[in-house]
């Protein structure tokens, strides 16, 4: 699969993202227009699907990296980093700081319930998964112990 760097119109891709990756040497720079590109995709995928794209939507970012890797002409490292590019746009060069459902968190118990959703939407092992959620309960217990009331 042949990445375009530029639209039909001899434009770059999102120019002014791309001048930010550069900056701030997150991504080397061969790889700059690659993240450009995977993040127009995904905007246009959002047009296309009513998707509001001023703000990260956890959805529907997931099933457009689903639909990444069911399509045969995608490279098994390709969902991967179209899912960073998204990230880096939304939550570095947007500034966005809130993803999912946004809603907030009351109890220890709905963050473990609302992690183990996001850890299977990402498909990660069950024994990531375990691993993960036993550290929070750890540090749930720690906060609790110590007085805080962070969680």
């Amino acid at each position: 699969m042949g990445f375009r760097a530029q639209e039909q119109n001899s434009e770059p891709v999102l120019p002014e993202f791309q001048q930010y990756l550069i900056n701030k040497k997150v991504v080397p720079e061969n790889r700059v227009t690659y993240f450009a590109y995977w993040v127009s995709r995904y905007l246009r995928y959002a047009q296309k699907h009513a998707i509001d794209s001023t703000e990260f939507n956890e959805q529907s970012a997931m099933t457009f990296i689903d639909e990444l890797r069911a399509d045969a002409r995608i490279q098994d490292w390709q969902p991967r980093q179209a899912d960073e590019a998204l990230r880096l746009y939304y939550f570095h060069y947007l500034g966005k700081t809130k993803c999912g459902t946004g809603a907030p968190v009351a109890h220890v118990t709905d963050v473990l319930a609302e992690m183990q959703r996001l850890i299977r939407l990402k498909h990660y092992s069950y024994s990531t998964e375990r691993t993960y959620i036993q550290w929070v309960e750890r540090f749930a217990a720690y906060m609790q112990q110590t007085g805080s009331k962070g969680i």
